[in-house]
This record gives C-alpha cells, structure tokens and sequence, in this order.
C-alpha cells in the first residue's frame, strides 16, 4: 500500500509539473514553440514593430530595456525607444525620459530636460509626472524652470505643426 502511495505521489507530482511548465498562449491552449512562428520570437517581432514607428512597441520595448526584463537591462537601448514612443506623443514614455534625466540614466543629469519631459507627460494626462513637476521645481532656479516651460511649448507647437 504503501508503494502504491508514493508511486501515485510521484506520478501526479510529475504531470502537475508538466502542466506548470507546459507553454500555452493567452487562450490556454498548449502550444509548439518551435512550429508557432507567432510566438518563437516575441522580441523580434516586438522590435520589428518598433522599428515601424509603432509607439506601443517601442514604449514595451523601452521598458523591457529600462527594467531589465530577460536579463536586458540597457539604459542606452531604454533611452532610444522612450525617446522614439516620447516624439510621437506617449505620455508615458515622456515620463520616463524624465526620470532618466533627472536620475542620470544614460544621459547626464539634467533637471532642465527633466522637467521639460515630465511637463509634457502631464499635459498629456500622465499625471504621476506631477509630483515630480513639483520636487524638481524646488531644486530648480525660476530661469531654469521658465527655460524648461518654454522647451515643451516648443515641442509641443513643433508636434502640431507636424500632424
């Protein structure tokens, strides 16, 4: 009886783990990874669609890159795409050009540009960019401040002009 309950133990423990590490898509179904073109290389299709201007795809991307995701933390590479979805608009990508200014990721620390980005995250309703907005503010000289005010009018009349 008492074979019979380990054997029992040891086979469930094997197809429970089988099942954990089974992939499936979104649906739940099981997939091949190796015949499933769609998703043998997620990141390659991801970066096919950044390099089309997909703004989606390249705020994934950046954050995949500025959170190391995979092992790929890159900074560099984090900057490059926030910057290309931040161009087009992408308040959150906006958002996190500041906080790479303001911190000195990749770039040079800059509380100018900083605050210039995380004005235009709030202008377009990413409003974590607010308490930011203010902490800088108080680091920051009245000129510095107005120079930073005027470089997101800037952007922003240049982005219109181009739509």
């Amino acid at each position: 009886m008492q074979s019979f309950i380990i054997s029992a133990t040891i086979s469930f423990l094997f197809f429970a783990t089988l099942t954990l590490i089974t992939p499936r898509n979104e649906c739940g179904a099981k997939v091949n990874l190796t015949t499933d073109s769609t998703l043998a290389s997620p990141l390659k299709s991801l970066k096919a669609r950044a390099r089309m201007d997909d703004e989606k795809a390249q705020l994934k991307l950046g954050n995949m890159y500025y959170r190391g995701r995979g092992g790929m933390r890159d900074y560099d590479k984090a900057y490059k795409w926030f910057k290309k979805a931040a161009e087009q608009g992408v308040a959150e990508a906006q958002y996190n050009l500041g906080l790479m200014y303001m911190r000195g990721e990749s770039v040079g620390r800059d509380y100018i540009l900083s605050y210039m980005w995380f004005n235009l995250a709030s202008a377009g309703g990413y409003v974590r960019s607010i308490p930011e907005l203010d902490s800088l503010e108080a680091k920051m000289t009245p000129a510095e401040v107005a120079k930073a005010q005027k470089l997101s009018r800037d952007f922003l009349s240049k982005e219109l002009k181009e739509k």
